[in-house]
């Protein structure tokens, strides 16, 4: 059984990535681009939920993430495999990649059985067993149904979620679908490759063929082929002193403060400066400080 990307997260370098030719291509199919900066967009389109966006960090990396609904609607007018092309122009790194198989079946007795099967833990693929959870509720039939995670909320770099679909569409966009349970397997730090975010069935089912079983005859997938296309880096050390003067020249909460000092009139920033002395436990012996702007 075939699987599809659902999810996909692709990493660069700041000043060798695609968000200039992915502007081009998207504005071409249509989309809009709302929240525009220099540091992010977030495109979206008239015919589908979901959103994809572009951010860039000065030194640091520029990354391209695009949801399911959105890869969906990619696939559906034929520039999937455009889009993928067009991610390749910079080496890259795929931070994380959802592969996906939707069995058409109802998924109350399946999660019942994986229940009965992995009360506690699993192993995907190779690496060690992760923790399972079941999270249940009644449906309008009286059957239990819901979600399985493993590894849920943990760095490891293969994780799982099995689902009623059916349930998920009717609860969150009134959308009624036949008996589907969806079995979602995520992949992070660049174990994956656009080879595998094209058609990740090899890459599916060499980790989840202990939660069902694997069609014949599929390619094997290879660790490790992801090597010859990704750009690592390495994150620049921050000293301690710039960090926290980019946070206080950045920071929401600081501007929240200023704006309510001065609806207290002339003397509240001067107030402000005794409660944060207060709170930094140093002296503050009224000085008055005059505003610099």
């Amino acid at each position: 059984m075939q699987a599809f990307a659902d999810w996909l997260d692709v990493t660069y370098s700041p000043i060798d990535n695609p968000r200039a030719e992915l502007r081009l291509f998207l504005g071409g199919l249509g989309y809009t681009c709302a929240d525009y900066t220099t540091s992010r967009e977030r495109w979206s389109h008239d015919d589908t939920y979901g959103c994809l966006f572009s951010e860039l960090k000065e030194g640091s990396h520029a990354r391209l993430s695009a949801s399911g609904s959105i890869l969906d609607h990619l696939r559906s007018i034929g520039q999937f495999e455009n889009y993928l092309s067009l991610l390749s122009l910079s080496p890259y790194r795929i931070t994380r990649l959802d592969g996906a198989v939707d069995f058409l079946k109802d998924a109350a007795p399946i999660l019942k059985r994986l229940a009965s099967r992995f009360p506690r833990d699993i192993s995907l693929g190779r690496q060690r067993s992760l923790r399972t959870q079941f999270l249940f509720s009644t449906r309008i039939d009286g059957l239990l149904s819901g979600t399985m995670y493993s590894g849920h909320r943990s760095k490891a770099r293969v994780t799982a979620r099995v689902y009623d679909k059916s349930l998920e569409a009717l609860e969150k966009r009134n959308l009624i679908l036949p008996p589907t349970t969806r079995c979602e397997l995520t992949f992070r730090e660049g174990i994956a490759t656009l080879r595998d975010a094209l058609d990740p069935t090899s890459i599916f089912w060499s980790h989840a063929f202990n939660l069902f079983t694997a069609p014949a005859g599929l390619v094997p997938w290879v660790e490790g082929a992801a090597d010859d296309y990704c750009w690592s880096y390495s994150r620049p050390e921050v000293l301690p002193a710039v960090a926290l003067d980019k946070r206080v020249a950045f920071s929401s909460e600081i501007a929240m403060m200023i704006e309510l000092a001065d609806k207290l009139g002339a003397e509240g920033r001067n107030h402000l400066m005794h409660k944060l002395c207060q709170r930094l436990g140093v002296e503050h012996k009224g000085t008055y400080f005059s505003r610099t702007g």
